[in-house]
């Protein structure tokens, strides 16, 4: 059976009213006072950096919160809910999860993250399972209420940039290149499904 054009959907959602997104998830997190504990849950039990400002594992490790918070946004009216995958690319999660002796970080070194097979599965697991969380819950607060729900993927800026020149002795030098980040962007985008 064919899948309805879910774009031309929410087109003709947002020419009928405006729609509401969800809130800043970042920020809901803080509220449920979790510890490095709770965000490093069994899988990242002996992760080598403290990864409790990484709110995207919470979608591994603590599903449970995360689904909260997106039933509450739902709940209070959102239309479109977001991935929990702010920093949800090799690179950016390569600030809790180094790839080696981390050195001078620049394009070589974010090469090396970009085909480091485990940030490529973490990086993957966590927008999929991102994804799948948003929709289990846009869905069933959908049913219950009668109104559809839409699911957005949260690509983030990361925390590197491409027009920040951080050696003020060489302008030219960029951490990574455009290329980069587009892989790094392509992946997150693939793996949200």
């Amino acid at each position: 059976m064919p899948q309805p054009d879910q774009t031309a959907e929410l087109r003709a959602a947002l020419a009928r009213r405006i729609l509401v997104i969800d809130g800043a998830m970042g920020t809901t997190i803080r509220e449920y006072k979790l510890t490095e504990k709770d965000a490093r849950g069994e899988r990242f039990r002996n992760a080598g950096k403290d990864i409790l400002n990484n709110g995207d594992v919470l979608t591994l490790t603590r599903p449970d919160v995360i689904g909260d918070i997106h039933r509450r946004f739902l709940e209070a009216g959102a239309d479109i809910i977001e991935t929990n995958t702010f920093s949800g690319t090799s690179l950016a999660q390569s600030e809790f999860f180094p790839v080696g002796e981390e050195g001078r970080k620049d394009p070589e070194y974010f090469q090396r993250c970009l085909e480091d097979p485990l940030l490529n599965d973490l990086t993957w697991d966590l927008n999929f399972e991102s994804a799948r969380l948003c929709r289990k819950w846009a869905d069933e607060i959908g049913e219950k209420t009668g109104r559809k729900r839409y699911v957005a993927g949260a690509v983030g800026p990361m925390t590197l940039s491409l027009s920040q020149f951080p050696d003020p002795d060489d302008m030219a030098f960029r951490r990574i290149t455009f290329d980069q980040a587009v892989a790094a962007y392509r992946h997150q985008v693939e793996s949200a499904g």
